[in-house]
């Protein structure tokens, strides 16, 4: 009898640690400050210091093995944004409209020299999930990568009801961006360059269920002066979306002193992908004073390995007695 308890309370152990020691999803939070400016979205760039000298900006986190950060994620947000397109023309978005930007500066070696590298191939996605809505937004580099298979398999993608747009292994011509509603891959829709943007006449939001976003290679948040690193100043990867949210369809539009759950994900090439944490984005009033960055706090492993042992000594005891009552 005792080397049965003995054994229940092993398993009991076992089972618990083996719980405690699986990945934690982390989760950080912060603020998007609301900005003067009008940002500029579809030249992927930092415009000028104006544009994003308002943001909050945040480590995207990356890790290599090697290297614990790989680049800067900025947010901030505006209300009636006057969007201006590249051809000059200008309009006013109504609501509340989040920005965000990645710039991913790399590494001078290992896996994240690659950011450093202009590939067909780069692309970046951010998912936004708010209010109840969900949008995710996929960026294509330019030129169109005709071999899919380097990229499709891990971007979630795959399942799009898109495909095919191409012929043979080229399945997404991979240009501008591709937005989808609540993780419905019937609500894929394709922007491609020389489409309609915000700004234009014939700009259409509910059709891109409020999104817009652009991919480019430079180093304009360092040209601009928001990144003074030097260790930055080397043309890489950088990406730009907007966000407004649809009034009337399956999305609700964003507001202010409200939250948006935010995280990007830039899969390379051949099933390496890498993630930032989800953040949890306060939108602020133009009144807003703006607090400190905060963490939500992830517990370390020792603690949850603590937690598990005493959780196990008590359901060990526990047993013990039941078995005990009954010999």
């Amino acid at each position: 009898m005792v080397r049965k308890i003995c054994s229940l309370v092993l398993l009991t152990v076992i089972i618990l640690l083996v719980a405690a020691t699986m990945p934690v999803l982390a989760q950080s939070s912060g603020n998007a400050p609301y900005t003067s400016a009008d940002p500029t979205i579809w030249d992927s760039a930092a415009t000028n210091y104006q544009e994003w000298q308002e943001a909050n900006r945040y480590p995207n986190g990356f890790n290599d093995g090697v290297y614990t950060n790989a680049g800067y994620f900025y947010v901030e947000n505006k209300t009636d944004w006057t969007a201006t397109s590249s051809s000059d023309n200008s309009t006013v978005i109504p609501g509340t409209t989040f920005f965000l930007a990645h710039d991913i500066w790399g590494q001078p070696d290992g896996d994240f020299n690659m950011f450093r590298v202009h590939d067909d191939s780069d692309w970046n996605k951010a998912e936004f999930t708010y209010m109840g809505s969900t949008v995710e937004c996929w960026v294509f580099a330019s030129p169109d990568e005709l071999d899919d298979s380097v990229w499709l398999p891990w971007s979630g993608l795959d399942n799009s009801s898109l495909i095919p747009e191409g012929t043979g292994n080229n399945s997404i011509i991979d240009t501008g961006f591709i937005v989808r509603a609540d993780g419905n891959p019937a609500t894929d829709v394709h922007w491609f360059p020389g489409d309609p943007e915000p700004g234009d006449p014939t700009w259409n939001e509910a059709l891109y269920h409020g999104c817009f976003a652009s991919a480019g290679f430079n180093k304009s948040f360092q040209d601009t002066g928001i990144d003074t690193d030097p260790a930055h100043d080397v043309y890489h990867e950088v990406y730009e979306w907007k966000i407004t949210g649809v009034s009337g369809g399956s999305l609700t539009p964003l507001r202010q002193c409200t939250g948006i759950t935010i995280r990007m994900v830039d899969p390379p090439k051949f099933a390496v992908v890498y993630y930032t944490d989800y953040y949890n984005i306060h939108l602020d009033t133009p009144l807003t004073p703006v607090p400190p960055i905060t963490e939500v706090p992830v517990f370390p492993n020792w603690y949850v390995i603590a937690v598990a042992l005493i959780a196990a000594g008590g359901l060990g005891y526990l047993i013990s007695r039941r078995l005990l009552k009954r010999a």
